[in-house]
Order: C-alpha cells, then structure tokens, then sequence
C-alpha cells in the first residue's frame, strides 16, 4: 500500500527528465521499505525547484512525523512543515495557506493570541480565493475575537460564503445568527433556510464541526450551548410550521427521528415527513421513503419507499436520487435489478455533487471502468476532508492504481480536475445524466 501512495505522489508531481525517473524508482524503494528520511530527501530537491505540491507533500510529511530533522527539538517537525507550506502559500497556493495557518492554532495545549495573529492572514488569504474551511476558520476567528478585532459582522460575512459552498457548520451558525440578530438583522425565516440547508446534509448536525474542535474551548459548555441552540432551532421552526412552512414541516421530522432538541420520537418524525411529502416537499418525500424503507416509525414498505424516493428524485432532490439509485442496484420495492438504471440516478444526484452517489458510482465502475472509478475515489479523498470515510476512499483509490498504468492515473487526474472545475457537471457521465 506504502508502494501505490508513493507511485501516485510521483505522478502527480510530474516527473519528467530521465533524472527525476531515476530519483523516482529510488524514492518508491526508499518509501516502501520504510525509510522516510531517504524519500524526503529525493522528494526536497524537486520542492527546492518550485514545484508546489512537492513543498505541500515535503510539509506534510513533516507535519505526520514520517521524517524528523535530526538532532533538534522535538517541535522541529513543525516549524520544518511550515516551511514548506509557505513555500507553497507564497505562490498563492490556496490549501498551503490553510494549512499554514492550521499549523498556529492546532498544536500546542494553550494556543496564544500571537499565533491566532500569525494565522489569520494566511487563512484570509485562503478565504478569498474560495477555500471553504479557510473561510470557516476565519468567521470564527471574527466570532471570538482571536488574533483580529471581534466583529460579528465580518463572522457573518465569511460563515455566509462557506455556507453558500455547501458547508454544514457554517449553515448552522449562519442561522443561529439569523436567529438572534447577531451580525445580522434578526429574520426567523433566513434562520428557518439555513438550518434547513444544513439538516439535510448527509452527515447532518455533526458535518465538519472545525468551529467546535478548533476553536470551541471547554467541551462540556460547548454542548450544553449546542443542545440549548438545538432547542431555539425546534421554536423557530414551530413558528415557522404555524405560517405553513412546507420546509420547516419536513425539518421537525428530522428533529424528531434525530432527538435534535426534542425527545426522539419515529412515529412523530414520519407524522412531520408526511405532512411535507403530500405537499410535494423533496426532502419529506425522501426521508418519508427512508422511514418505510428502514421500518422506522411505521410498517416497512420497500414498495412505498420506492414510491416515495421516486417523486423525490423526480424533483432532482438527490438524496431521494441516490436512494432511488441503491433500490434499483439493489432490485428492492418490487424493482428488477438493473444497474444501468441505478447508475443513471447516481449521475443525477452526483452532478449535483453529492459525495454518496460520486462513492457509488466509484463502487460501480471499479470491474468495469478503472478510470471513471480511480477520478470518483481520488475526487472524494481529496474533497471529503475531515470524514469517517476518507481513509477507505484513499484504500480503494490505491488499490484501483496498483492495477492501472501509469497513463490510465494520468488520464483519471485529468478527468477528476475536469470534473472539480466545471463542479461536477463534466466529469465524463455515460449517456445523458
């Protein structure tokens, strides 16, 4: 496994001269038999030349304590990964200046305002072109004070641009905000739509809580804030039911199913799912499918979730897609097996950049087609950040690359940083998605 990262890593630096296809073969040998400091040193010179992501894998490496500089202090390490970052950063590389900048505020047990200061230019750097979990840093250095003047405007202003990327932590506080008139004017209905955007996400309340770990403080005071800001969510939403917000019907299901400021209750959350689904709401339609299909609240129905995951889809909700997808793959609720017909929904919802159907459709093409499936494991690997997943996407993109030749990994970086820049829509899709 050692041997396919290192394979990678040297494809994607691009080696070229018959020099660097020499240090090449000696950097794979000295990193499969375990000696770091040998393919630190064969990768430095290429770092020392420019090359950015050389400067980014040098720091990296250093930062995972894979080498050490001999004969110093035991934080060395970390002033010699930050040294490659900057080298980086200074180029305008967006992710060497959030990393740099991680570097101040995730080490140490007492972190200074001096190293909040040192951070929060490189994040803001970073923030502005676009790199959500710079941005997310830097709101919450506004939100709290650290290294910059408090500003709750400022807060507001770059949780909005990493909610409007898709980032749950950020829709979450961007509501609570709403909620309270903090940085911006009070609007109950603002609150109602970003928690709403939030809730749905795959991975829901819990999504990417950079907020919590990096700057949260004591634990037990940041729960007992998250359970009391739960409960404000239940109110708004209640207030928002009563003016028949279709939305906020299908949210306090999902507060009931998930015991999110209200006791848990099934029957409850598919009493809530239903009210919004006969309305024609794509997410009450979905998670109503979801509940027949898991049996949770009410009898199973494999048929009825079909019913359900299939208005949905038809609305391009893509949850309801990639569930209506895993029932045909399946051949479950009275459907016959057929994997083109799953693969045609995975399309839809994957365009729309849903991690689970860019996943499925990496598991479908792994027998078939090695490039589709190595750009959809490499495209999640290096865009699904802090998940449970990211370690067995890694495994499954290295073992695809231990089977393909050098050109086919050439070939699948190329459609995945296609298909990252034109945000999902080209990303080589059979037939017509």
């Amino acid at each position: 496994m050692q041997r396919v990262l290192f394979a990678i890593l040297w494809i994607i630096l691009g080696a070229t001269s018959a020099g660097a296809d020499s240090s090449e073969e000696e950097a794979k040998a000295a990193y499969a038999s375990g000696d770091y400091a040998r393919a630190a040193s064969l990768l430095r010179p290429l770092a020392e030349q420019g090359n950015v992501d050389a400067q980014i894998k040098l720091g990296k490496m250093y930062l995972e304590n894979k080498v050490k500089p001999e004969g110093t202090p035991p934080w060395a390490f970390l002033h010699e990964a930050r040294k490659w970052f900057q080298k980086a950063a200074n180029q305008g590389h967006a992710d060497a200046q959030n990393q740099l900048g991680e570097t101040h505020i995730n080490y140490g047990t007492f972190i200074t305002n001096e190293e909040y200061q040192q951070a929060a230019p490189w994040f803001r750097m970073a923030a502005e072109q676009g790199h959500a979990t710079a941005q997310i840093h830097l709101a919450w250095l506004y939100a709290k004070g650290q290294g910059v003047p408090r500003s709750d405007e400022d807060a507001a202003i770059w949780f909005r641009k990493a909610a409007e990327q898709g980032r749950a932590a950020a829709q979450v506080h961007l509501g609570w905000m709403y909620a309270r008139g903090i940085g911006v004017v009070k609007d109950e209905k603002a609150a109602v739509a970003w928690f709403h955007k939030a809730v749905q996400q795959e991975n829901g309340w819990e999504e990417d809580r950079l907020g919590w770990i990096f700057h949260g403080g004591d634990n037990v005071k940041e729960d007992e804030k998250e359970a009391k800001d739960r409960k404000e969510a239940v109110t708004t939403y209640l207030k928002a039911v009563e003016h028949g917000d279709i939305d906020a019907q299908s949210n306090m299901g999902f507060m009931y199913q998930m015991e999110k400021g209200v006791p848990r209750d099934m029957e409850e959350a598919v009493a809530w799912y239903r009210k919004a689904a006969e309305q024609g709401n794509s997410w009450g339609q979905n998670n109503l499918g979801v509940m027949y299909r898991d049996g949770e609240g009410v009898r199973k129905d494999a048929k009825e979730a079909v019913t359900w995951f299939r208005k949905g889809a038809k609305q391009g909700n893509a949850l309801a897609q990639v569930n209506l997808g895993s029932m045909y793959s399946e051949g479950r609720g009275g459907l016959l097996q057929d994997y083109a017909e799953a693969e045609r929904w995975y399309q839809k919802a994957a365009a729309q950049g849903n991690e689970q159907a860019q996943i499925n459709l990496g598991v479908m093409y792994r027998k078939t087609d090695r490039v589709r499936a190595y750009m959809w494991f490499s495209l999640r690997a290096t865009l699904s950040g802090f998940t449970t997943s990211l370690r067995l996407l890694r495994t499954e993109r290295d073992d695809l690359a231990s089977q393909m030749t050098v050109d086919e990994i050439k070939k699948a970086q190329k459609m995945a940083r296609r298909c990252q820049a034109t945000k999902f829509k080209d990303c080589g899709y059979k037939g017509h998605h």
